[in-house]
């Protein structure tokens, strides 16, 4: 009986000690099966983020406005084949980007465009500080049958105001007429690049016009651009830059369809 008793607290013991590494085992396949399960959470985490990143790229990629700077992007106003590429200022008021953007789009409906015509035109923000900014537009306007014609308009802008900045704050139209028809008128160009044979022959055509057509030009200097059709499209474009005045007259084809003066009031 003894001998039984004997054999059968070592087989307990042993079955206990069979049953406690079976559990030892289990516990560490558990942690395994757990370490596992992590590193692929972690894996899928990461391909998630990164295929995020790849939709987010995209995304911007599509997005309908140029981002240039972090002031500003640009959008376009079209029509038809046509369009104007306008700034969209960030930090302005509605107001004064409902005003830029009504000013872009006035030239392209001034120039009562058919499906037949193409009118592109870029912009810059040529100069911005905390109470205004310059925009310049240039390019091409295509009527059909008629040659290509080279566009060229600029909007100075109060921030604080949303209102449209002309020649005439400037200066006195009659006075500018007057320095136009001068020996002393200046011409040149954005880049500075204007030919000395082709500012000659500017000093020559510039006489074309009289005194009074001059004034008359730059008192309906820039935007806003008129939609009626009895009033013409502006002939003169303005912005002041470092205290110089920049102002365009119109001229012919062949020497581009406008010219840039230059105006410093202090040294006249």
């Amino acid at each position: 009986m003894q001998k039984f008793r004997k054999w059968s607290v070592i087989l307990i013991l042993t079955l206990s000690s069979v049953c406690l590494l079976n559990g030892c085992k289990k516990k560490n396949s558990d942690s395994s099966e757990t370490e596992t399960s992590s590193t692929a959470a972690q894996a899928a985490a990461t391909e998630t983020a990164a295929a995020a990143s790849e939709t987010s790229a995209a995304a911007d990629t599509a997005a309908p406005s140029i981002v240039i700077d972090a002031g500003y992007s640009f959008q376009s106003s079209t029509s038809g084949k046509s369009s104007v590429q306008y700034p969209v200022l960030d930090d302005a008021s509605d107001a004064v980007n409902e005003l830029i953007q009504k000013n872009a789009r006035s030239i392209l409906d001034a120039y009562e465009l058919t499906d037949d015509d193409t009118l592109t035109m870029t912009s810059e923000v040529l100069a911005q500080d905390k109470s205004r900014i310059t925009i310049i537009y240039q390019g091409t306007i295509t009527k059909k049958g008629a040659e290509t014609v080279n566009i060229f308009c600029s909007n100075t802008v109060d921030l604080n105001k949303a209102a449209n900045i002309t020649l005439n704050d400037f200066a006195d139209a009659y006075t500018l007429a007057g320095y136009v028809l001068s020996d002393d008128c200046y011409f040149t160009n954005l880049d500075e690049s204007l030919s000395s044979s082709t500012k000659s022959e500017l000093m020559k055509e510039k006489n074309s016009l009289s005194i009074s057509q001059y004034t008359s030009l730059f008192k309906e200097a820039d935007f806003p651009v008129s939609i009626d059709p009895n009033t013409l499209y502006p002939g003169s474009f303005s912005f002041e830059k470092d205290g110089v005045i920049y102002f365009t007259i119109p001229v012919s084809h062949e020497l581009g369809d406008y010219a840039m003066v230059t105006y410093a009031p202090e040294t006249k």
